[in-house]
This record gives structure tokens, C-alpha cells and sequence, in this order.
């Protein structure tokens, strides 16, 4: 108990200092006119005050047309977000509540997938939680997207690493419920979790466990299932004239090529991958390291979409992000 109340209260304090910060500097923890703390953090706020007052759908903040049309993004995150101001807070505080609670959520996360990892001094794994939401702590300050991805994503892990640990249909329902969620929260969230997914499928099939094979199977198709109302709207969106016309001024580029800035910002995953490749040469990878070479391949194969699909949406910049 004493460990998980140090990782709780040591996660709010890593998330606390940017507005200890601002009460030193402006004399108020949250001032009346906020300061922007992370990039577009105002902006996300914008929009999940527009979700508090009633607008579900948030509107489309690009095009004064489709101002009441349904946001051209996915809104979980934001419904999320909303539900302190849904029960009556100002949105200033929204901001600090959401931040302090999605931090301390995130190191619970971190903390019970380090308990998985290693059973080493748990004192460690108590330090490396809270120093993960420090280091993290400047993405968690963004409202809405990056605060709700790091739990659902460590929850992804913690699914995933029970899958490899043991295959059994309550574990197999976790993580496709896991993975399906990370599909309506962030695209360079799910195209890394279905990745992982596909991986493991395949190397599955390789092995030839064909009872595991069925079960994944299965599994599947429950995610394609649940997914379906998700994969409708982005059709939608698509088909749109407008939205089609914001990608293309929205820095989307259509190339099949590796691009430099790719290399550079997952050049450390790269090796880190390699690396694992070359040790499962030398021996069995145990459950934690065939888990991060699981995660690891898939945010490459995500940062490299673009080879297959000829467009690249901010692939080279931000997959990393929850790796």
C-alpha cells in the first residue's frame, strides 16, 4: 500500500509543478487567462468547452461552413475529457482535474506493468513510474488527446503481456477490448496497437499453434466488430470534399518513400528492435522483452505506413509519441 500511495502521490506532483510554477510566477495556480502550456493545449480546451455546453459533436473548427458539423476527429477523447465540466467545474479547473488525474492514472499503469515485468525491488518500480509521468508529464498537460491515450495504452500492454504470458478467452477478451478502445481514442495510437495485434497473429501462424490461432482469430473479429461504427465515421470523413481538400492543406504528403525526419525521431526504436532481433538469435526472448519487441516493431511499422499507403499524416512525427 505504501508503495501505490508513493506512486499515486508522487505522479500529481510531477503533474503539479507547471501550475506551482504558474502560482509563483502569476500569483494563482490557475489564472483567469491560461497559459499555454503544451502545444494546441488551449486549442483542445476550446473544443471540449464546446462539448460541456451541449455541442456532442463539437463542431468543425476549420471551416466556418461546417462550424456545427461533426468534428473531423474523433471525439472520444474529448466526451472524456468533459465529464469534470459535465459535473460542474469551471473549465480552468477541467484542465488541472483532467491533468492530475490522467497523470496519476498513467503511473498506476506504469507501475502495475513494471510489477509484471520484473519482480526485482519494487521501490524501483515505484521510481521508474514516477520518473516515466515526469517525463511524459509536458504531453500529459495536453487536454483530451495524449492524457487519455497513456493509461489506455499501458492497460493495452498490461493485456498484451497477459496474452503472451498465457492464452485464455478472459485474456483474449481484454485485449481486444483494449485495442478496441485505443481505435476511438487516437490514430497514432491504434495503428500501433493493431500492429502489435497483427504481429503477434502472425508470428502465431508461423509457430503454427493453430488452437491459439483460432482463438486469435476470434478475437478479431470482435475488435472489427466493435469498431465498425468508428470506421463508418472516418469513411464519412473521407468522402468528404471538404475534409479531402483540409488534407491536402493540412500537410499531408503522398510519397512512398523512407523519409529522413522518419530515421531520425525512431532511429533509437530502430535499434532497439535490432537489438532484440539479434538477442531472440541467441535465445528465447522471455514474455517482457517479446512484448517490446512486439510495441517496438509496431511504432516502426506505423512511423512507415506511408510505404504501403502513399500518404504520410504526421507518420514520421508522431508514433513515437506513446512509444
Amino acid at each position: 500500500m505504501k508503495k501505490w500511495i508513493a506512486v499515486l502521490t508522487g505522479s500529481a506532483a510531477a503533474l503539479a509543478v507547471p501550475f506551482i510554477f504558474s502560482k509563483v510566477m502569476l500569483g494563482s495556480f490557475l489564472p483567469s487567462i491560461l497559459t499555454q502550456l503544451e502545444t494546441d493545449s488551449l486549442y483542445y480546451l476550446t473544443i471540449i468547452k464546446a462539448v460541456i455546453g451541449g455541442d456532442l459533436w463539437a463542431g468543425n473548427p476549420y471551416i466556418l461552413e461546417y462550424h456545427s458539423a461533426m468534428l473531423p476527429a474523433l471525439t472520444l477523447p474529448f466526451w472524456l475529457s468533459a465529464i469534470p465540466g459535465l459535473l460542474g467545474l469551471h473549465i480552468n479547473t477541467v484542465m488541472l482535474v483532467n491533468a492530475l488525474l490522467y497523470g496519476v492514472l498513467t503511473g498506476a499503469v506504469l507501475y502495475a506493468l513494471n510489477q509484471k515485468l520484473s519482480t526485482q525491488n519494487r521501490w524501483i518500480a515505484v521510481t521508474i513510474a514516477i520518473v516515466g509521468v515526469a517525463s511524459l508529464s509536458n504531453l500529459i498537460l495536453r487536454p483530451a488527446l495524449m492524457q487519455t491515450v497513456y493509461p489506455v495504452f499501458g492497460l493495452f500492454m498490461l493485456t498484451l503481456l497477459a496474452v503472451l504470458e498465457q492464452t485464455t478467452t478472459k485474456r483474449l477478451v481484454a485485449l481486444g477490448i483494449m485495442t478496441s478502445i485505443t481505435f476511438y481514442l487516437y490514430p497514432h495510437l491504434w495503428t500501433q496497437t493493431f500492429s502489435a495485434v497483427g504481429l503477434l497473429y502472425l508470428w502465431t501462424l508461423y509457430k503454427r499453434d493453430w488452437q491459439k490461432v483460432q482463438s486469435l482469430t476470434l478475437m478479431g473479429l470482435g475488435i472489427i466488430l466493435i469498431c465498425l461504427p468508428q470506421t463508418w465515421m472516418m469513411v464519412t470523413f473521407f468522402n468528404d470534399p471538404e475534409l479531402a481538400l483540409l488534407s491536402t492543406r493540412n500537410g499531408l504528403i503522398e510519397t512512398h518513400a523512407v523519409l529522413p525526419l522518419t530515421i531520425l525521431n525512431n532511429k533509437y526504436t530502430i535499434l532497439f528492435v535490432l537489438g532484440l532481433l539479434f538477442l531472440h538469435t541467441k535465445r528465447k526472448l522471455s514474455h517482457g522483452e517479446a512484448l517490446l519487441l512486439l510495441l517496438g516493431s509496431a511504432i516502426v511499422i506505423a512511423a512507415l505506413s506511408n510505404i504501403i499507403t502513399g500518404k504520410e499524416i504526421d507518420a514520421p512525427t508522431h508514433p513515437w509519441r506513446p512509444g
